[in-house]
């Protein structure tokens, strides 16, 4: 902070060694255009001294009889630069300063001076802040920065042998564009709000820290800050909307402080940021949006079913990490059957993969790490399709991908219906159909003319169970049945009888083929 008010100072000896210049407004926000103005404010300001006169051999000038300024309730009002003469005598001077403002002053002793002066800065309460010694010929600067809410009037207390010039000039912060310091000292409620750009501000002397609240969507995404100094050494923290302290970092000028925190759905609203040290600062505050499964948004959190958003059919993106550690997310699946595929990969990380069914039932799982992707496949019978969840778990991001490929069973464009639902029973014409079991879907039943055949053969076509048929007559009475084992054996067998009849076909992850003849 020092460094930064060396900066003002600059100007402020110029001028007070004999430098003019025009006044112009003070824009403070920027460090150099502040410094110059701080010099042509100075050197516009009247020049208030005690009447003085000089001594035949020139050594020092005495008081004048009319000096009253001689403590702090009789203090003189410092308006831009003043010259005076002090012998055997302690001159006071006042400065009033914004709130959380800064104040700067040179010193200068005129170098005929016979000796050294000594100069006390103190604050409002008449604290000692600061203290110099100067000799003939020499300029010395001081200043100091307020933290919000102190500020108020300040005072130069210079004893003595010497005529000197005194400069001084205060200033309002503009932490943040905020037109003034930004408080840390009090409550987070008295947090200066901002939004997400970039900024500058500066802490040091009584201002030890700024505190800022940021206003996050609630919608889910990464929350970035980067704060950088060109002199000094600082520390960044951030809290949540809960004041819970989250990150942390330092910066200097051989490295800026970076933190990211990826900030789950509803987890936003009002966090903070803090910036303690001492040093001129620059802070970028960034937010950006997540976008899971094209939701403009983050996923919903664990088991939040009526929360999820819902995704197509596809490949989706989306990111896990930090706070953010679940996505859920529906999807709605036809209800004439079929076989839902998902599949997770990452280049980063480790995820859990779940999938839940329509009466969020937990139905399957996997894991993954970097470059080992998993999928996972269930064979959903007829009427079980619906809003089913898909759940990613851990840290990384990834590419989703889900597929739903419907059930032909005999060329129906769906699943044949279940055990023994004999009213729902699939109408076969051709004499030679295919058909296929996995998972829920472990049996189709079929309803065959009698005039396409009596000889029934099944043939297993693929898949690692058996199948096994199962005749019931037209009144619905159980007839004969067979199995097969697998690829390589066939099962046959003959339905008494002309009337239609029923074919039942039960097993698990297998296709197969259905042959009638007369």
């Amino acid at each position: 902070m020092r460094r930064f008010l060396t900066m003002l100072i600059v100007g402020l000896v110029l001028v007070a060694c004999g430098g003019a210049a025009q006044p112009t407004p003070v824009p403070a926000s920027n460090d150099a255009a502040v410094a110059t103005s701080v010099a042509a404010t100075i050197a516009a300001g009247q020049t208030n001294a005690a009447a003085a006169t000089s001594t035949p051999d020139n050594t020092v000038a005495t008081v004048a009889a009319n000096a009253t300024n001689t403590s702090f309730a009789t203090a003189l009002l410092l308006d831009g630069k003043m010259t005076a003469s002090v012998k055997e005598s302690t001159f006071y001077y006042k400065l009033e300063v914004p709130v959380g403002g800064v104040v700067t002053s040179t010193l200068s002793v005129d170098k005929t001076s016979p000796s050294a002066i000594m100069v006390n800065f103190f604050d409002k309460e008449e604290r000692y802040i600061s203290q110099g010694s100067i000799g003939p010929g020499e300029t010395l600067g001081m200043g100091y920065a307020f933290g919000a809410p102190n500020g108020g009037p300040v005072y130069w207390a210079v004893s003595g042998e010497a005529t000197f010039t005194l400069a001084g000039v205060a200033l309002k912060q503009n932490d943040a564009e905020t037109g003034g310091d930004a408080p840390a000292d009090g409550a987070f409620d008295e947090a200066k709000l901002i939004a997400a750009g970039a900024y500058t501000g500066v802490v040091g002397d009584g201002d030890r820290a700024d505190l800022y609240a940021v206003e996050l969507p609630k919608k889910g995404g990464r929350f970035s800050i980067d704060l950088s100094t060109k002199r000094g050494d600082l520390s960044l923290q951030t809290f949540d909307n809960e004041q819970n302290y989250i990150d942390a970092g330092s910066a200097s000028a051989a490295e800026p402080a970076t933190t990211s925190r990826l900030i789950p759905v509803k987890s936003g609203g009002r966090w903070y940021v803090r910036v303690d040290g001492e040093g001129e600062y620059a802070l970028k505050i960034a937010f950006t949006p997540q976008d899971d499964g094209k939701s403009g948004g983050d996923a919903a959190d664990y088991v939040e079913y009526s929360d999820a958003p819902a995704i197509k059919l596809g490949e989706h993106q989306g990111e896990l990490g930090d706070n953010d550690r679940y996505d859920l997310y529906a999807i709605d699946l036809p209800k004439d059957g079929g076989t839902l595929t998902v599949s997770l990969k990452t280049e980063r990380g480790t995820l859990d993969l779940q999938t839940f069914d329509n009466e969020r039932n937990y139905m399957d799982s996997a894991s993954i790490n970097e470059n080992d992707p998993a999928v996972v496949g269930r064979v959903l019978p007829l009427e079980d399709g619906g809003r089913w969840f898909i759940q990613v778990g851990g840290e990384g991001s990834y590419t989703l991908s889900v597929a739903f490929m419907p059930q032909n069973d005999a060329d129906s464009k769906k699943d044949a219906a279940g055990y023994v639902e004999y009213d729902k029973a699939l109408p076969v014409s051709a004499a030679t159909f295919s058909g296929g079991l996995g998972n829920e879907d472990q049996y189709d039943i079929y309803k065959v003319r009698g005039s396409l055949g009596r000889n029934v053969k099944v043939v297993v076509l693929s898949g690692t169970g058996s199948v096994n048929i199962q005749i019931f007559d037209n009144d619905r009475n159980y007839g004969p049945n067979i199995r097969s084992n697998g690829p390589d054996e066939e099962g046959t067998l003959t339905v008494e009888g002309d009337q239609d009849y029923y074919i039942q076909v039960e097993g698990d992850q297998a296709t197969y083929r259905i042959e009638i003849t007369p």
